[in-house]
C-alpha cells in the first residue's frame, strides 16, 4: 500500500471531526481533510505529527475507557 493511500485509511478511520486530531497534532485547521480526500498530499513530517496525535489521543481514550471499567466493577454496574 503506498503511503498516501494509508495515510487516507488512516483518517477514514477517524470519526469526524478532525479539530481535535488537528489540535493535538498542530496542525492547520482543515487540513486532515483534505489530504483524506486527496486533495493535499501529506509530508513526512505531517505524517509523523498525525501519527505522534493518534497515539497520545488513543492512550487517553484507554485510560477513560480503564476508568469506566473500574468504576463498573466498583459499583456493581452502570446503574448504581
Amino acid at each position: 500500500m503506498k503511503r498516501e493511500e494509508a495515510i487516507r485509511r488512516a483518517l477514514m478511520l477517524i470519526p469526524d471531526p478532525f479539530h481535535v486530531l488537528e489540535k493535538e497534532a498542530g496542525l492547520p485547521e482543515r487540513i486532515l481533510e483534505k489530504i483524506r480526500d486527496g486533495l493535499v498530499l501529506a509530508s513526512p513530517e505531517v505524517a509523523e505529527k498525525m501519527a505522534a496525535a493518534m497515539d497520545r489521543l488513543g492512550d487517553r481514550y484507554h485510560a477513560a475507557a480503564e476508568l469506566v471499567r473500574a468504576a463498573i466493577v466498583d459499583t456493581g454496574g452502570l446503574d448504581a
